[in-house]
């Protein structure tokens, strides 16, 4: 059995904070706990515990990392005593009010990690690729662990598809019935493993610092310019990466170099005359 004390997961949701001596690092549990009581409750609407309402709430979310584990228990528990459809399904759980959070939840498990934190982003799958019609689309986007509602078991996916392009499709394992959540977790590597190229240590920080920075140039384009067309972004940034000026970006903004700053005044005055003047 594990002991989770609601209160303690909410004060550290801004802050996933990892103490030994409590059950942070395998807040899995709880959620499948959380989980199946949503399923059996309204399992058309299980918005009362998923992080968002733009996703098919027929469906359950999914996990990249721990960190979003916490804190969508979090954000749960934030709701006690509320009135909200949330709210409701903690009342409905016993936890009625926020006094209510300092109750233990005991959950039938085991305290063992699950090596659930994968980042595939442009990571170079094997060859030939998971999908004949799409023979090109062999590059990792993200994984994730999702509790499926209607199985009742837990899943690991990887989306994949074309290099910097919104264009996914997915690959995935499920655990067998009666495994358990540890046993099914130690198969999530080499799942992995058979599904990307090999890589070292060194190979994945490079890969992850470049990803760092193209997701920088592409949020500081998509922040400053509109296209209905969706690839003038990936494009730009694209363009960004690929200069040899001094660093491309710096956080989420473009350096603006005299060049870049001459360009801009350009489309400044160009713009003067559109359906939109510049403010």
């Amino acid at each position: 059995m594990i002991c989770y004390l609601p209160s303690y997961i909410l004060a550290l949701r801004n802050d996933c904070i990892f103490d030994s001596k409590q059950p942070n690092f395998h807040y899995l549990p709880l959620w499948e706990h959380l989980a199946r009581k949503a399923v059996a409750w309204k399992r058309n609407n299980l918005e009362c515990v998923n992080d968002t309402s733009s996703i098919n709430n027929t469906e359950l979310q999914g996990f990249s990392t721990r960190d979003q584990v916490h804190k969508a228990l979090a954000r749960i528990f934030s709701h006690a005593g509320m009135n909200t459809l949330t709210g409701g399904f903690l009342h409905n759980c016993g936890i009625k009010c926020w006094a209510d959070l300092d109750k233990p939840i005991l959950v039938p498990s085991r305290n063992r990690d699950v090596p659930f934190e994968m980042n595939v982003a442009e990571r170079p799958m094997r060859l030939p690729g998971p999908n004949p019609c799409h023979p090109e689309a062999v590059f990792g986007q993200y994984a994730a662990i999702q509790f499926d509602a209607d199985l009742l078991r837990w899943s690991f996916r990887v989306n994949y598809g074309y290099s910097r392009d919104c264009s996914s499709w997915l690959v995935s394992i499920h655990q067998e019935a009666k495994e358990s959540l540890h046993h099914f977790g130690q198969r999530i590597p080499g799942f992995i493993d058979s599904l990307f190229q090999p890589e070292n240590k060194w190979a994945a920080r490079d890969r992850a610092y470049k990803n760092r920075q193209y997701l920088r140039a592409f949020h500081a384009i998509d922040d400053l310019f509109y296209s209905e067309w969706w690839k003038m972004g990936y494009d730009l940034a694209e363009a960004i990466m690929e200069t040899p000026e001094t660093g491309g970006t710096r956080d989420r903004h473009i350096v603006l170099t005299k060049s870049r700053c001459r360009t801009v005044k350009r489309w400044i005055r160009n713009h003067k005359s559109a359906e939109y003047p510049w403010p």
